[in-house]
């Protein structure tokens, strides 16, 4: 009768163990379900950060035109990399990469270099992230 003991209180804190572990799990899910998901978070750019990359940009595509989009087109390939490993480091030009990236590509086309791509689609992608993260605020 004592060994038949023993397998029925193992049983029983077995069956404990695994209601504790259900619950527990039950109640994380729920906080999981309740906490807002990061990645739905919208992530506004910087105004220092952005006023930074402007002043690249701006700097890098005045050479472009004064060059007549030539000799300005290596300086602007030598700008698109840090401009897009910058954007890559922060958690809101992560989201507005590809936009920086249509920018960044237009500019990399040597005829087109002319014409100050890079610059445009930033303030686009700036705009858009203050716009996004107000709107998702206000929700």
């Amino acid at each position: 009768m004592g060994e038949y003991a023993k397998i029925a209180m193992n049983e029983d804190e077995i069956k404990l163990q695994l209601e504790q572990k259900r619950t527990e799990d039950r109640e994380r899910l729920e906080a999981e379900q309740t906490e807002p998901n990061i990645s739905e978070k919208t992530h506004r750019m910087g105004t220092v950060f952005f006023a930074i990359m402007l002043l690249l940009c701006l700097v890098a595509d005045g050479i472009d035109i004064f060059t007549g989009g030539t000799i300005g087109w290596v300086i602007g390939l030598f700008v698109d990399a840090i401009l897009l490993i910058s954007t890559g480091i922060t958690k809101a030009g992560r989201q507005r990469f590809k936009t920086i990236l249509i920018g960044v590509a237009g500019d990399s086309i040597p005829l087109l270099a002319f014409f100050p791509f890079r610059s445009g689609f930033l303030i686009w992608a700036f705009i858009k992230s203050r716009r996004e993260a107000t709107q998702s605020t206000a929700k």
